[in-house]
């Protein structure tokens, strides 16, 4: 991986933001996945995505990062419910942390900050669950 991105050592730094701000606001949204399913004791693989009110499996659509919160207004699309704010704001926390730190500092620096950001995350979250046994 390293010698890809080695192909591109003439990029700015907001070349760099621009493709690294999607992977973090990816990075952002299984960051919700860990700390939702860690806290309830699911498995990260199994059972897909699901809206907390209705149980509607979520289809791809609704599953792209930052972007389908904001198409379906921030309601489920099956029932309507409200998807709660943590979630954008997780993703949009995150990508703008792999933009950022990838713009002032490089590559590395964006895929470790995105790192560090799951790590913490999950890190949380394995605190969080203890505290509620």
């Amino acid at each position: 991986m390293l010698e890809q991105l080695a192909i591109y050592p003439q990029m700015g730094p907001w070349e760099r933001a621009i493709l690294l701000f999607p992977l973090g606001l990816a990075i952002g949204s299984f960051s919700t996945v860990i700390l939702h399913r860690r806290r309830m004791g699911l498995s990260l693989l199994e059972p897909r995505s699901r809206c907390l009110s209705c149980g509607h499996t979520l289809g791809a659509r609704e599953l792209i990062p930052l972007v389908s919160f904001m198409w379906q207004r921030g309601r489920c699309r099956d029932c309507g419910a409200h998807i709660p704010w943590r979630y954008p704001l997780m993703e949009l926390t995150s990508g703008i942390l792999a933009a950022l730190s990838g713009a002032a500092l490089g590559w590395m620096a964006g895929f470790a900050a995105m790192l560090l950001w799951v790590v913490g995350v999950s890190l949380l979250a394995s605190r969080a669950k203890r505290q509620a046994l």
